[in-house]
Parts: C-alpha cells; structure tokens; sequence
C-alpha cells in the first residue's frame, strides 16, 4: 500500500456547502462538506482526457472534512471508450491538514 498526499488549493476548486464561514475554515477544528465546482479551471462535469475516441469526464465530487481531522471524498468519472459509456465511482479516507488556504489529504492509495 502507498500512503499519498494531494495539495488541494483549498477554496479555488471547492466550494463550502455547509454553515462554515470560508474565512473561518483554518484546520481541523473546523468541518463541512464541500462540492467539486472546477476542475482544470472548467466546471464539473468537465472533460480531464480526451484522444481520438476516447474521453474521461469528472462528474461530481463531495469532500467531508471532519472536526475530528478525518475526511472522506467522493467522486464520479464518466469514460466514453469509441461510443461505449461506463461510469466510476471512487472514495477515499483518511486525515487532512491545512497550511493557509492550502488543504492536504494524506490518504493510503490501496
């Protein structure tokens, strides 16, 4: 198993869902539940592979972050593959930390 860390530029690419001020969320002793907004500077659904005919799309994520440090996010891919669709639904869990308004999840990618 390998244990990663993702940089999220924290509120550029979420948005807060729950009653948490966006100046208040400094650490864990703050939580919320946030949804994907933009990815790659495009607004979800939106498009991160595309060759010939193939293309993969990200649909929806939902972030989780927990007063207690513990997050959960989830998130959905579709994939076009020459007119075949298949969609993919992926979670991951672990502990979060904040330095500014960049969020770090560390998480075990199985």
């Amino acid at each position: 198993m390998l244990r990663r860390t993702v940089l999220v530029p924290a509120l550029a690419s979420l948005t807060l869902v729950s009653g948490c001020a966006v100046d208040g969320l400094v650490g864990p002793a703050y939580g919320g539940v946030y949804d994907l907004q933009w990815v790659n500077g495009f607004s979800v659904p939106a498009t991160v592979i595309e060759s010939g005919g193939f293309r993969v799309e990200v649909t929806y994520g939902t972030l989780h972050l927990r007063r207690d440090g513990t997050f959960s996010l989830d998130y959905g891919l579709r994939e076009w593959d020459n007119g075949v669709v298949t969609r993919f639904s992926y979670g991951y869990s672990g502990t979060y930390d904040m330095n500014g308004r960049d969020l770090f999840l560390y998480f075990v990618d199985p």
